[in-house]
């Protein structure tokens, strides 16, 4: 179950009944082990696996992100990590950043790329876990602040062909969201807004998860789920795609501007795997739930044993208590 639980954890449990995106604790149908997995299907419900989403009920499951928080860390500049050299970076000095001690600043225009499209790794205790896949569903949270009225923020991201970039300017008080398909590069403005209160600083959230834009200042969410589609792949004369659907992210924008701490993360990847986890939707009869890991790439789930009965559940994981010289403690988050 990691990066949400890890082992040594200390788990109080509850006996309500479980629902969606909450952990319990069961008995496997194949081996009688306890385990701990995340509710991915309730009973009566249509569980499917689609091009890495879950779908219930012919619907894509869409859980609530709204901010860095919310998904599997892969960056946050605030934690002093030994990244290994193919680990994601923001190249910002590249991009004309200057350090000015825990923050970076641009005073001209520019852009910090993620230098390679980064894979299904995760930060868990200031440990860097490298992953061998692509991460897919980004999102990234950064602390700004517009040091003019004429200043701007970009966070930009790149899903396969497809461009968007969110600019926050005039003194934080307006949003442009826009995209431009390669090969065309034609710009299309999917959205602008005045942002109330203005906001010329604090943190501000971008995401493309689940086929959907989320965007937030201060946690105030300004671009909620915004569904979005992507083009077919140009193909070669074979039929094979002529490139890797992959993801990358861009901070900056123009300056003067700061950037301080920089969070970058993926949502919960639903690969189609196993006897139960194809893409013909599996149907759930009553007192059935499924059940997946918090790694759906490593883990050993509903998708190779199948539905788990009620009666197999000991309970919902509502706390937990970190072990092994760990002093902080908390409420188990979706």
């Amino acid at each position: 179950m990691e990066p949400g639980l890890v082992e040594g954890d200390l788990l109080v449990l509850g006996s309500e009944t479980p629902t969606l995106g909450e952990r319990v604790v069961f008995r496997e149908p194949d081996s009688g082990k306890l385990a701990v997995k995340s509710v991915a299907g309730e009973p009566g419900q249509r569980v499917q696996f689609l091009g890495n989403d879950l779908y219930l009920d012919g619907k894509i499951y869409r859980r609530p992100i709204y901010s860095a928080s919310d998904m599997v860390p892969l960056i946050d500049t605030d934690q002093t990590v030994t990244l290994p050299e193919n680990a994601p970076k923001f190249p910002f000095t590249e991009a004309g950043f200057v350090r000015e001690n825990d923050r970076w600043k641009l005073e001209q225009q520019g852009v910090a790329f993620l230098k390679r499209p980064p894979h299904d790794s995760y930060l868990l205790r200031d440990v860097f876990h490298q992953g061998s896949k692509w991460a897919f569903d980004l999102g990234v949270e950064v602390e700004f602040d517009l040091l003019t009225p004429g200043a701007e923020l970009h966070l930009v991201m790149r899903k396969g062909v497809a461009l968007f970039t969110l600019i926050v300017s005039e003194g934080g008080s307006k949003l442009r969201l826009t995209r431009a398909d390669q090969p065309s590069s034609r710009l299309e403005v999917l959205l602008e807004q005045n942002i109330s209160p203005p906001s010329s600083s604090g943190s501000a959230f971008l995401t493309l998860a689940d086929r959907a834009i989320t965007f937030t200042i201060n946690g105030q969410p300004l671009i909620k789920a915004h569904a979005y589609d992507l083009p077919a792949q140009p193909s070669l004369s074979d039929g094979a795609p002529n490139f890797r659907i992959f993801e990358l992210v861009g901070i900056g924008g123009l300056g003067p501007l700061m950037l301080g701490r920089v969070r970058l993360g993926r949502d919960v990847s639903y690969p189609s795997t196993g006897t139960w986890g194809g893409k013909e939707a599996f149907q759930l009869a009553d007192e059935e739930y499924f059940l997946i890991g918090d790694n759906p790439s490593e883990s050993h789930d509903s998708r190779n044993y199948g539905a788990v009965s009620s009666d197999r559940i000991l309970g919902t994981v509502s706390y937990r208590i970190w072990p092994r010289g760990w002093t902080d403690f908390g409420w188990v988050h979706d």
